[in-house]
């Protein structure tokens, strides 16, 4: 069977992609991530930054691998946006003391003060976005997405 394009257009017309898990997911995805960069501009700051500055609030000092993990982020991206952040004066690199192949990541006094100003914006647009929810079914939605989560990174390390 010759797969044509007006067939593929029609078995694509035909399925409720509006419905599907992984469209949604995008969707959304897309849509959150033009509303942070957005919210986050004004600041200066790239969404890879605003990530690493979210993990480094929580646990300053991690080495730039740990970093990088902990944010979901390519070692490629984290060293860019390092260089950035540390052009900004927003964090400091430091040789770790046991192993001078490591460099621990700190934040600057600047980069401590952006949590004050950015996490209220966030908590904004986190309301906003949910606006249509009620809290139970915001709760509901974070425990569905969680489980969510976890089986596509199941599914992720089976392909490995």
């Amino acid at each position: 069977m010759t797969i044509t394009t007006e067939s593929l257009l029609e078995q694509v017309m035909n399925t409720e992609w509006d419905r599907n898990f992984g469209s949604l997911i995008h969707r959304n995805d897309r849509a959150l991530l033009r509303l942070l960069e957005n919210t986050i501009k004004k600041y200066d700051l790239s969404v890879g930054m605003f990530h690493f500055l979210r993990v480094l609030w929580q646990q300053d000092g991690l080495s730039q691998k740990a970093l990088g993990e902990a944010a979901g982020l390519r070692s490629s991206t984290t060293a860019a946006a390092l260089d950035q952040m540390e052009k900004k004066a927003l964090i400091l690199r430091q040789k770790n003391k046991t192993d001078r192949r490591i460099y621990n990541i700190f934040l600057t006094q600047a980069g401590l003060d952006l949590e004050q100003q950015v996490l209220p914006e966030i908590k904004k647009l986190n309301t906003l976005v949910l606006k249509k929810l009620t809290t139970q079914e915001q709760e509901q939605l974070l425990d569905l997405l969680t489980k969510a989560t976890e089986s596509v990174e199941d599914a992720e390390k089976s392909l490995a």
